[in-house]
């Protein structure tokens, strides 16, 4: 997981990435530094959408994930 981090009209917004197999996927969305844990949940979440389509397993994006 990697968070990056950008800086516009004087404010920090934050991304993340995450490689799952070799193929990198990136959060939808930029976020300030009070929610950056949003930006590795987007994340996480996409790579769990890529990974149901990519591996067959149509359930996997239906999971519900806690103790994270």
């Amino acid at each position: 997981m990697l968070t990056t981090g950008t800086i516009s009209g004087g404010r920090t917004a934050w991304s993340s990435r995450v490689t799952v197999q070799g193929k990198t996927l990136s959060a939808r969305f930029w976020y300030d530094g009070r929610n950056l844990n949003n930006a590795k949940e987007d994340a996480a979440e996409c790579a769990v959408n890529w990974l149901s389509v990519n591996t067959g397993n149509s359930s996997a994006a239906g999971n519900t994930w806690t103790g994270w």
